[in-house]
């Protein structure tokens, strides 16, 4: 059966001589693989150009009720990035937000709720010019209770903390985080490097901890970056 669908790209990778396997996070069925044939090929350029990670997609699937490769009818661009792939500190994040996703993003997630929650924030990391350096942080945050983690307050985040790893937080930290919880994407918030750096890693050890997410090989990239 076709059903008509949307999907963000999460990764791809090669398959056999030609091909890609292609993850992608559907609005309706929640994360499925695709076997994309010819895509690397002379021919197939459009179609990886297609699957790169982090576009969003229309999409028309054959639907399966189980966890193995599918293939899509008809896919094209359901939204085009205007400075996202261009900017480097926007594709730096762009690439740490694929990873993340990848890892953290299970089936049994509420496809239809985090899929327009991804959405829609790309679209803004995209489209806005304002505080971008925070955006990753403020992207944690907000991602959080769409996967019932509990980050509702900095004195649920102490507390968790100093439980998970015996780490105590400083005041500095503890308020920017209060500061970026409250805060809207395109709501510049004052942070410097070091306390933003901080942050970061008590956000992503707070995910380890919970969804065990391992390494990130693009913190160094984002790091690099402007942290």
């Amino acid at each position: 059966m076709l059903i008509k669908t949307q999907g963000i790209v999460f990764n791809y990778i090669k398959y056999g001589e030609t091909s890609i396997i292609c993850r992608i996070y559907t609005r309706e069925k929640g994360l499925k693989s695709f076997l994309i044939n010819s895509a690397r090929t002379a021919k197939g350029k459009g179609k990886i150009a297609l699957y790169q990670p982090l576009n969003l997609l229309d999409l028309v699937i054959y639907d399966r009720n189980d966890d193995k490769l599918t293939r899509i009818n008809e896919a094209r661009l359901d939204y085009h990035y205007q400075s996202l792939p261009f900017d480097p500190v926007k594709r730096g994040v762009g690439l740490f937000l694929s990873e993340i996703l990848f890892k953290i993003i299970k089936q049994d997630e509420e496809p239809e709720q985090v899929h327009d929650f991804i959405k829609s924030s790309l679209c803004i990391l995209d489209q806005t010019e304002i505080d971008i350096n925070n955006f990753h942080l403020k992207f944690l945050i907000k991602l959080s209770p769409f996967l019932g983690l509990n980050m509702e307050s900095s004195d649920v985040l102490a507390e968790e903390m100093e439980t998970f790893y015996d780490l105590k937080l400083n005041k500095p930290v503890l308020d920017a985080f209060e500061q970026l919880k409250d805060s809207d994407y395109g709501k510049e918030c004052k942070i410097n490097n070091s306390i933003r750096r901080e942050l970061l890693h008590v956000l992503i050890d707070f995910y380890r901890y919970h969804l065990d997410i391992g390494e990130l090989k693009s913190l160094p990239v984002l790091i690099e970056l402007y942290l």
